[in-house]
């Protein structure tokens, strides 16, 4: 019952980071924009938001949806991962990796579907914080296990 409910709970999880990911086009008509240098955007947008150049509003924009979005809506999925990975009979020896890496590929995926919805940006940083945000997610679990249980 226990695994059901894991591989319930991580479908719905993939269900839902697709919805977030994909479920929506961006501001413009423009297709396939590729962003390959990671964060090649982002001191532009710190310099513009301490100076208060008018596009403060959506370097802003940029931090908090790029830079904490892209982390914090990865973290369940690393949760999932983890618990999934680490309480099976063929458990990888490094399940914090596996779902850090399993989390990438997810990512990948994502932003390569991206390519072809109208207004939205493919970038290599995006790739990059969803694996940190697995990863944290993961570590957030393993860390709460070693806390509620200190002699495992």
């Amino acid at each position: 019952m226990r695994k059901t409910i894991v591989w319930i709970t991580l479908a719905l999880v993939l269900i839902a980071l697709t919805v977030i990911a994909l479920g929506h086009s961006g501001p413009s008509e423009q297709r396939g924009t590729i962003r390959l240098v990671p964060f090649d955007v982002l001191p532009g947008a710190v310099r513009c938001i301490v100076r208060g150049c008018p596009a403060t509003r959506s370097s802003w924009h940029y931090l908090i949806v790029n830079g904490v979005g892209n982390i914090v809506v990865f973290m369940p999925l690393g949760m999932i991962l983890y618990v999934a990975l680490k309480h099976q009979a063929s458990a990888p020896s490094r399940p914090l990796l596996v779902a850090t890496l399993l989390g990438a590929l997810v990512s990948l995926i994502y932003e390569i579907v991206q390519l072809w919805i109208p207004g939205r940006v493919t970038a290599l940083e995006d790739i990059i914080l969803n694996a940190a945000g697995t990863l944290l997610g993961s570590f957030t679990i393993k860390w709460g296990e070693a806390i509620l249980n200190p002699n495992k």
